[in-house]
């Protein structure tokens, strides 16, 4: 019997009030759900909620009794309730989760009279069974979700002879997976990928690019000690048996993982990482041992697979190339520029790391991949050639790129105001061209020849590698001026071409008197041709 109780003195507001005394029986039902709704209704109508409660007892006792006993049961059972619902919350903490409402925990615990000390003493063990076998509870309604969803409409017997890994058990939507750690020698063997032959909506993922999966495989081989390939997603179209490992804190999820022997196993997104790990093996079989985490799932079937390669392709998002080139260590290029950037305080501060370009109201001026371009057509360095040259060339060059970019705040119309932040990067973009990606790279192409001269014949007394440079002080930075139309403004938008680029050095070496070099002569022949 499910009985509503006052546990201390209680008014209830209906047509009239009516006060129960503590341990006095308001109602009392024999259905359990019944019971909740008339509860949940009082507890709207009482001046003080916490003085009623619900509790179920085997002993007969009828509407208005007064029951002390039955109250104390009352306030022990709700104590209990909040004892191990406080600890729970604990425990998952430990497990580096947060406290769902600090504030209500606080008050709870304030409730209850106890400290986090005495609360974990007095309820933290049961706490921890009580969540151990709700997990357990809850991924085996995962795996039967699974299997219901699968394909085969039955579930046969396990083989006998099965492939076993370690692994983790989860849940995402509703349904159970398996993160199993797979040895490269056993991930070419089990899992393919979908024929090339077969027509893209008859299979589940995209043609295999075999260049993709040889730059997998060498990025592999070069880093042998240190390399890291992200995990793949496949689909088993058999059951698959997870024997569970019990491990205090892992709800049963830690635990060994059984194929059968006869499953197909087919890749959902990582096709090439399979393709990669099979071409550096056949160059260093010893690889054969290492693994890769392979996310698991029940094959629902064709569409279903088609839709996970949708979704995981669809919100997973590249790094911008700014973003990648400055944490790339391994790429000595990269390096290079970083160290230059460094020398570069004033130019540093206004390079946007994190994208690929630079936003309209931005405080930035240039990409990280701009300055990189820049960088390669001042100076000849690039990421195929760095490795030519030696520390002591580099430093020269490091030199004469910090002297270079000396001149140019010097010299470059609107430049000094636009490093020195009194004009803003927006207003600077907004009226003139020196403050574009375009003008930045046609830059590096008009200093190209001072850089080299300066780094190849060294300083002499008496010479400046870069007196040209104070030609340009009569330069007309307004993207307005004639003179840019056609190269790096169109209509008189702002555009970023490869004749776009040689075409503004064409004007910048003009305006210096300087030789224009091959390939910018023809392009500035070819522009002006068609600008008359």
């Amino acid at each position: 019997m499910f009985y509503i109780i006052a546990v201390d003195t209680v008014t209830i507001r209906k047509g009239y009030d009516e006060k129960f005394p503590a341990g006095k029986i308001i109602s009392r039902h024999k259905n359990e759900d019944v019971a909740l709704e008339r509860f949940l209704k009082l507890e709207r109508q009482a001046d003080k909620v916490e003085n009623i409660a619900m509790v179920e007892d085997v002993s007969g006792h009828a509407v208005s009794d007064i029951v002390p006993k039955l109250a104390e049961k009352a306030l022990a059972d709700r104590r209990e309730k909040m004892g191990l619902q406080l600890a729970g919350e604990l425990v998952r903490q430990d497990r580096g989760e947060e406290i769902d409402n600090p504030h209500f925990f606080a008050a709870w615990l304030e409730e209850l009279g106890l400290t986090i000390d005495e609360l974990r003493a007095e309820f933290g063990e049961r706490a921890a069974a009580a969540l151990e076998e709700n997990e357990k509870e809850r991924q085996a309604f995962a795996e039967r979700m699974a299997r219901i969803n699968a394909v085969e409409s039955s579930v046969a017997e396990r083989s006998e002879v099965t492939f076993s890994f370690p692994a983790v058990k989860g849940i995402q939507a509703g349904s159970e997976y398996y993160t199993a750690q797979v040895p490269f020698k056993f991930l070419v063997k089990l899992f393919r990928f979908d024929d090339e032959a077969v027509p893209p909506e008859a299979r589940a993922q995209r043609n295999l690019n075999e260049r993709h999966a040889q730059d997998i495989a060498d990025y592999i081989l070069e880093n042998r000690l240190e390399f890291v390939l992200p995990a793949i997603t496949a689909s088993v179209s058999s059951e698959m048996a997870f024997e569970g490992l019990q491990v205090s804190g892992a709800g049963s999820r830690v635990g060994v993982l059984h194929i059968p022997l006869d499953a197909t196993l087919l890749i959902n997104d990582g096709q090439h990482r399979r393709r990669g790990i099979e071409l550096a093996l056949k160059s260093m079989p010893m690889l054969s041992d290492e693994t890769i985490a392979v996310t698991l799932f029940f094959d629902h079937g064709l569409q279903r697979s088609q839709q996970m390669f949708a979704d995981i392709n669809a919100n997973a998002k590249k790094p911008s190339s700014s973003l990648s080139a400055l944490y790339d260590q391994r790429d000595p290029f990269n390096g290079f520029c970083l160290h230059l950037l460094e020398q570069l305080p004033d130019i540093r501060r206004r390079i946007e790391f994190e994208s690929s370009s630079v936003g309209a109201k931005s405080f930035k001026l240039w990409s990280l991949v701009s300055f990189k371009k820049f960088v390669t057509l001042l100076t000849g360095v690039s990421k195929r050639n760095i490795a030519d040259y030696d520390e002591a060339y580099r430093k020269d060059i490091t030199a004469a790129v910090i002297t270079f970019f000396e001149k140019a705040r010097a010299h470059v119309p609107m430049w000094d105001l636009m490093l020195a932040g009194t004009v803003s990067a927006q207003e600077m973009r907004e009226q003139y061209v020196v403050a574009h990606a375009v003008f930045f790279e046609a830059l590096g192409l008009y200093g190209a020849a001072m850089v080299e001269s300066e780094v190849v014949r060294g300083k002499k007394e008496g010479v400046d590698r870069f007196e040209a440079m104070s030609l340009l002080e009569s330069l007309n930075p307004d993207r307005t001026a004639q003179m840019w139309e056609g190269r790096c403004v169109v209509a008189g938008r702002m555009q970023k071409t490869a004749d776009g680029v040689k075409g503004t050095a064409a004007i910048l070496m003009s305006q210096s008197n300087l030789v224009l070099p091959p390939s910018v002569a023809e392009v500035e022949n070819r522009l002006g041709a068609l600008l008359n």
